[in-house]
């Protein structure tokens, strides 16, 4: 049996969770949510939530916690939080001996084989191509995206900070929200995200 922390940390809201692994199975043991802008910085968080769960004496076998912006060589900066991370200061800092740091889209692709027929809606009809390339998207605090694609039989996945590309208009429609958003917001760049998104749509 392993004992497993894992986070998911936006812009918004970090959820932090405990899990019991055993074989195949993970069974969540206690998760708490977390008002990320009310904290200075992960780690506080972290040795907050650890400190109210581990007071047993149970020990924490590794963790992954997925973060809302790019991650490169274990450390990562929040797109919309001034923070930036390092998974080995914060392993060290909050006594976990393995902590990783993932996009939080980037790993949601190696969920998706996973998710039952209760779990999926067509939204077109087709026939799919099992060995084809994948995307997901989600609109939360910001607009995220990820690709997988199979490759010998393994799927990987490529993080992606798409919802930062300029918004192109179509129509003219588009053209004048465009041209409204642009003055609302006083920015001469519009990303994708300023306009499909947690804040976009607010």
């Amino acid at each position: 049996m392993s004992l497993l922390l894992a986070g998911d940390l936006g812009g918004t809201k970090t959820l932090l969770a405990l899990y019991e692994s055993t074989g195949n199975q993970l069974n969540c043991l206690t998760q708490k949510r977390f008002g990320s802008a009310e904290w200075p910085h992960l780690l506080p968080m972290l040795q907050t939530f650890l400190g109210e769960q581990l007071k047993t004496g149970l020990r924490v076998d590794a963790a992954c916690i997925a973060v809302a912006g790019p991650v490169q060589h274990g450390k990562a900066t929040i797109t919309n939080l001034a923070w930036d991370l390092d998974q080995q200061e914060l392993a060290t800092s909050s006594g976990l001996a393995q902590l990783e740091l993932v996009n939080d889209f980037a790993v949601l692709v190696y969920g998706l084989p996973h998710l039952n027929s209760e779990q999926q809606v067509t939204i077109q009809v087709g026939s799919a191509d099992p060995n084809g390339p994948i995307a997901i998207i989600g609109a939360g605090t910001g607009l995220g995206m990820a690709r997988g694609f199979q490759h010998h039989g393994e799927l990987l996945s490529l993080a992606s900070e798409g919802g930062h590309r300029e918004f192109a208009p179509r129509n003219t429609d588009e053209m004048l929200l465009e041209g409204w958003l642009r003055k609302h917001l006083g920015v001469d760049r519009l990303s994708v995200e300023r306009v499909v998104s947690g804040t976009g749509l607010g």
